[in-house]
């Protein structure tokens, strides 16, 4: 199988690290804030999709599977 991990750094020094459809965020240290889907993170966290897309880490559209 073929596949890459995105791993990102926000502007307010969070990490976003995306394997597939799963996604953690860590917005410190310790362990991470969110564990999940795509689609629960973009419903808990869309200011940081919307940092990524403007960025053009990702597209809202294929963010989505």
């Amino acid at each position: 199988m073929v596949g890459f991990v995105i791993e990102y750094t926000t502007k307010n020094g969070g990490l976003v690290v995306i394997d597939g459809t799963n996604v953690k965020y860590w917005e410190g240290t310790g362990l991470p804030t969110y564990e999940g889907g795509t689609e629960g993170f973009d419903e808990l966290y869309p200011q940081i999709v919307d940092e990524m897309e403007k960025r053009r880490i990702v597209s809202r559209k294929g963010f989505k599977i």
